[in-house]
């Protein structure tokens, strides 16, 4: 995807044969993840305020939601896709909410969507299982929420565990002069830290340092 409102399909390794463009987007896509495991769907985030499903081989586009209906177009953050529940996340930049996008392979659309209030913009995203939802924030209380993720009755419902652990960093915290670029700082950035950090709570607290979770 790039800076031309479009996505490229190609086949690898020989990426010079292009099988389809994904087009759509009137912004830059700022970003994508296959929904299916097969690579025949996408999903992609742009600056336009829209996420669009697509499907590779054709480029046709499935569906689409409009983030700005509502409010001015907002740039989408992150796209990160659990393929195994068939569940879509997505972060909107400067929207303290986090999106679901349910069914997304089954029905070939975006329409079955949910919301979970966070409080606060966050900054990154990541999965650590099919249940279990990583959500960090910097600023100058970096922390990391953890949300569990039921499916009853087909219908998608959010836990927040967070209060079951100690998700701030003395470490990670900004320095003083530190503070204005602390934003930036790639330790928040990664699904990779945010994992490393979890885990690293998870056996903190079973060696007893800290309160045994409890999960529902």
């Amino acid at each position: 995807a790039d800076r031309d409102n479009k996505a490229r399909i190609s086949r690898f390794p020989d990426s010079d044969i292009i099988e389809s463009f994904c087009l759509g987007h009137s912004e830059f896509v700022s970003c994508l993840c296959f929904v299916s495991s097969d690579g025949f769907l996408l999903a992609t985030g742009s600056g336009d305020g829209t996420i669009r499903l697509w499907e590779t081989l054709t480029g046709k586009q499935l569906s689409v939601f409009d983030e700005s209906e509502d409010e001015k177009p907002a740039l989408t953050w992150s796209l990160v896709c659990d393929q195994a529940r068939d569940i879509v996340y997505c972060l909107v930049h400067n929207r303290p909410c986090l999106l679901a996008f349910h069914e997304v392979a089954a029905s070939k659309s975006l329409k079955k969507r949910y919301s979970f209030d966070l409080g606060r913009v966050p900054r990154s995203i990541a999965l650590l299982d099919s249940t279990t939802v990583l959500i960090s924030f910097s600023g100058q209380e970096p922390c990391t929420r953890v949300l569990r993720v039921a499916t009853r009755a087909g219908e998608l419902s959010f836990v927040d565990c967070s209060d079951e652990f100690l998700y701030l960093k003395d470490d990670l915290k900004p320095k003083n002069d530190e503070t204005k670029d602390f934003e930036d700082r790639e330790v928040f950035d990664t699904e990779k830290s945010l994992i490393q950090m979890y885990k690293r709570e998870m056996s903190e607290t079973w060696r007893g340092k800290k309160k045994r979770p409890h999960f529902h």
